[in-house]
């Protein structure tokens, strides 16, 4: 799992959270403050240039009902045997760590950072009242250009059917994520870039207010990388729909238009988070690189054979594949985090798929399979070798030509060469974009 379909996390300050909301009795001071998203919705406009087919409604949440829908609608979207076969996942390949529980650290990230949300099926948009705690009207406009732009893309495509129908896989949430923050963060840095020019925000404005939330944010910038991953989908996303022009967002003579970008990617989905790290291999016809499926009968089928059945899958794509070779005890840089190279790194870059297995044998005892693609043998090697360095632990794998390598999760020796024999054997079928792929090329 990778929260993003309905729990999504803002650059340092402000997330949003989509979901059912029944929003607070409203004071005159909340009336009035809510009062900025009319004139904010006509920035919004301007900036995307498109029109509000109708008034977004608006209302006030409080910390206590956030909280009380977060645990709820975890418990709807996740249910227990997804989230504990996610958490393993992650766990077995070594995103999260033993003493670290993917359910409360979620809710203790989402909760110490939430700001305002805009909510799909009742078409509302929400600020979040924290006692004790008061932004200030500009930092408050900024949520609302985020929040309102969230709104003026539900009017043009339901948010809501994007993300039930997304791929539910690692990899799969984050693509989806990208599109639907980063089309709201493009729009944001604009309206923030507007302030900057006009004098209504200084330059050193946000780096204040950054430093200022630095002890609110300490849950966050504490979590282990795959929490704070949760930025990519902001800053990762922008930069794809902007084609990585990140000079259109000043202007002048750019032809990139990321609110008609959003509109063709959400027709024509990314199949991958490395076509979201580098917007070339999506936008350009020459270099689309589409990632290599493995065919989900053959792996079936060469799992049965040894005694197993799958129990759940997932694909970790190239952003999870980065997570788990940077040195875990890295803490997070946010100013670098705003550009999509620091998602990245060079052991991760020549991913060319993966797929994950989770096993359940006669006995009951659960096994992993994680089999990982890379475009050149080269490729392979340096995520090997980086990825061993960093797990701790020695990993028994299983080379599949000279292009990919399995790893195996919790089988005995005599259990692990049986099956390392077969995954190495040629069993498993793969294609590209339709076509064969061939792993010893």
């Amino acid at each position: 799992m990778h929260p993003t379909r309905y729990l999504r996390i803002t650059f340092a300050l402000l997330l949003s959270v989509h979901g059912l909301a029944s929003g607070a009795p409203l004071t005159p001071a909340d009336e009035a403050e809510l009062r900025l998203a009319d004139d904010v919705a006509k920035t919004v406009e301007s900036i995307r240039g498109w029109k509000f087919k109708q008034t977004v409604k608006k209302g006030m949440y409080s910390e206590a009902e956030l909280r009380g829908f977060i645990e709820k609608r975890l418990v709807e979207e996740y249910p227990e045997k997804e989230l504990r076969d996610n958490e393993a996942f992650l766990r077995t390949i070594g995103a999260l760590p033993e003493s670290t529980s993917l359910r409360q650290t979620l809710i203790d990230v989402l909760m110490s950072q939430i700001g305002g949300f805009y909510d799909p099926p009742s078409k509302t948009f929400y600020m979040v009242k924290r006692e004790g705690t008061e932004y200030g009207q500009l930092v408050d406009r900024i949520l609302i250009a985020h929040e309102l732009t969230h709104a003026l893309d539900d009017q043009q495509v339901s948010l809501d059917s994007l993300m039930s129908s997304r791929d539910r896989s690692q990899d799969g949430e984050f693509v989806i994520g990208a599109l639907v923050e980063g089309s709201a963060t493009e729009v944001m840095t604009r309206y923030v870039t507007q302030a900057q020019f006009s004098g209504e925000m200084k330059a050193d404005d946000l780096q204040k207010l950054m430093k200022s939330e630095e002890e609110r944010s300490r849950v966050f910038l504490e979590a282990p990388r795959y929490f704070q991953s949760l930025l990519a989908n902001y800053t990762c996303g922008m930069f794809f729909l902007l084609q990585g022009q990140l000079g259109a967002l000043l202007g002048g003579t750019s032809t990139v238009n990321a609110g008609k970008n959003f509109l063709k990617a959400v027709h024509d989905p990314p199949r991958s988070s490395e076509q979201i790290l580098h917007p070339d291999k999506y936008w350009n016809a020459d270099t689309r690189d589409e990632p290599v499926l493995i065919d989900e009968a053959s792996a079936e089928g060469l799992f049965k054979s040894a005694g197993y059945s799958v129990t759940h899958e997932n694909t970790a794509g190239e952003v999870l594949a980065a997570i788990l070779t940077t040195p875990t005890d890295e803490k997070l840089d946010p100013m670098a985090a705003a550009l999509p190279t620091y998602w990245t790194n060079p052991a991760a870059e020549g991913w060319g798929g993966d797929r994950f297995f989770l096993l359940d044998s006669e006995k009951g005892s659960p096994r992993a399979v994680w089999i990982t693609l890379w475009d050149t043998a080269d490729d392979r090697t340096q995520f090997e070798t980086t990825y061993a360095s960093i797990f701790g632990q020695r990993l028994t794998r299983a080379s599949i030509g000279t292009r990919g390598v399995a790893y195996l999760y919790g089988f005995s020796n005599d259990q692990s060469s049986a099956l390392a024999k077969k995954l190495s054997g040629g069993a498993l079928h793969f294609t590209r974009a339709g076509k064969r792929w061939d792993p010893k090329r």
